[in-house]
């Protein structure tokens, strides 16, 4: 996961010459649409990356020419993908993620952000072999007794906008909070990487 953030942030990071950071006082939305890369951690279990889609907004108020404060809701395909006697199976957990951040901007354009992340479950499925399951045969499996339905994460990230309105943002998801209820390991949280691209009006 720190590898796809790294790559994502030398990307963003190349982009210096536009120039469209909003003047202070200035309130603005930014619909954002985008890919997530999510896991779970779980100790004694190898589970592997999952691939799936963001999309959202985010109101944006501009405190200062170099900090803003910014409230955001998202639809996040999370989970993850395992192997069960040799069989590829894939927990998909869909939530509701309402993103606060500070927004500090290192020069025009160039943001670095960190925050608090609220987020909701809203479904969750376990599917192998193109059928459907329910989610507690992979949680018992893990030594599990369900999936929590509040998270809580620590965003960090990047982002850049450019003239036209256009906006790339990459973040890194950290959970703090147990994903599994009365998990066997203290290790049982969401972490999910999220690039999207947005446009703000």
């Amino acid at each position: 996961m720190k590898k796809f953030f790294a790559i994502a942030a030398m990307v963003i990071a190349c982009f210096s010459s536009a120039n469209a950071q909003q003047a202070k006082g200035t309130l603005t939305i930014t619909p954002k649409a985008g890919v997530t890369v999510s896991n779970l951690t779980h100790e004694g279990n190898t589970l592997k990356n999952k691939v799936g889609f963001a999309a959202g907004a985010e109101l944006t108020y501009q405190c200062s020419d170099r900090f803003a404060l910014s409230l955001g809701g998202f639809y996040s395909q999370q989970g993850c993908e395992y192997k069960n006697d040799g069989e590829k199976a894939t927990l998909s957990m869909d939530y509701i993620n309402v993103p606060i951040l500070a927004n500090f901007y290192v020069c025009k354009g160039l943001c670095i952000k960190c925050g608090v992340q609220p987020g909701f479950k809203v479904s969750s499925k376990l599917s192998a072999d193109g059928e459907s399951y329910n989610t507690e045969d992979i949680t018992k499996a893990l030594g599990c007794q369900g999936i929590n339905t509040f998270d809580l994460a620590l965003p960090v990230g990047l982002s850049y906008e450019f003239d036209n309105g256009l906006m790339l943002d990459a973040r890194w998801n950290v959970g703090v909070l147990k994903s599994f209820k009365e998990a066997d390991s203290d290790k049982s949280w969401n972490e999910t990487f999220m690039m999207t691209v947005g446009y703000k009006f």
